[in-house]
């Protein structure tokens, strides 16, 4: 029976002790302005406080951020409509398409920074689909030392070439 409440008081002494250490961590992340006294309660409620004001702040972050995004699908969708980038990768070979708006030297510009970024063309076809664009379909192989390897990473670097 003494061993039992023994057992009890020291169980009991670690609980206090590791929630007074939690107490001390929750009040090190929290303003002190939250904090109106320092005893538990007060600490927890300053927390709580502090908390709804952190949720408040992310809600108006998030709905910034939707309005962002739906301000960039409009953009993205209308320069979509002008340039149209499609990249299928098989081991050290590219299939590249691009369908874009017709531009003097366009053709040549892409040319040399596509041997700039380490593919050599095997094969290139140009057709002219309406009289303001023009589609390109490259056959490509990469060199050894190309540092592009995903079809992401080579569609965001000819759409860069482009849109220079």
């Amino acid at each position: 029976m003494e061993s039992q409440r023994m057992t009890h008081i020291t169980v009991e002494r670690n609980r206090r002790r590791q929630m007074n250490v939690y107490l001390s961590s929750l009040r090190s992340l929290i303003p002190s302005s939250y904090i109106l006294r320092g005893d538990q309660a007060s600490i927890v409620g300053g927390a709580i406080d502090f908390v709804k004001l952190l949720e408040q702040q992310l809600q108006s972050l998030e709905a910034q951020k939707v309005t962002q995004q739906t301000d960039t699908k409009d953009i993205s969708l209308e320069q979509s409509s002008k340039l149209r980038i499609d990249a299928t990768v098989i081991e050290s070979h590219v299939n590249l398409k691009i369908q874009c708006p017709k531009k003097q030297g366009q053709l040549l510009r892409s040319i040399i920074w596509l041997e700039k970024l380490r593919f050599t063309v095997l094969h290139l076809n140009v057709t002219f689909p309406c009289n303001a664009s023009v589609s390109y379909s490259f056959n490509l192989k990469m060199e050894g030392d190309c540092t592009l390897t995903s079809a992401d990473e080579i569609t965001a670097a000819v759409r860069q070439i482009l849109d220079c």
